[in-house]
């Protein structure tokens, strides 16, 4: 990171060193992915970065940078990556659910916040993969 300081008509820079890189990263996100899956975290929707932390015995910022920094993805787009997978399971095996009440079922809190993240995360609505599962 780089800041511009302006002193007495003066310019100068300022780098901020970069972050000791993560002992044994890769085997940390690992373990944060397992538990996920292992244990469905992600269908609890009010999921706070602090119970994934505690639930992999982890600080909280640890968590956040190994997601940020390693999994390329912030905990927001983690969650909502493993929700709307479980959303086109539940698609395909639950044609007794609305795609509203399957994205409750996947963890989201609201249809809107379901429908966004699938579309995002996919490309597709709901609607759209469900239509595209049928007739393949």
């Amino acid at each position: 990171m780089v800041n511009v300081v302006l002193n007495k008509g003066e310019i100068g820079i300022k780098t901020k060193a970069a972050a000791e890189p993560i002992d044994h990263a890769d085997q940390l996100l690992l373990k944060i992915k397992s538990k996920m899956e292992e244990e469905k975290l992600y269908l609890n929707p009010k999921l706070k970065l602090n119970d994934l932390a505690d639930a992999v015995e982890l600080n909280r910022n640890m968590v956040s940078r190994l997601l940020n920094e390693e999994y390329l993805h912030g905990f927001s787009n983690f969650v909502n990556e493993m929700r709307v997978n479980e959303a086109m399971k539940l698609i395909h095996l639950r044609s007794d659910l609305s795609l509203e009440g399957i994205g409750y079922e996947a963890g989201f809190n609201s249809k809107s916040s379901f429908f966004s993240a699938f579309k995002k995360i996919s490309g597709l609505t709901p609607a759209q993969f469900k239509k595209n599962m049928q007739t393949a």
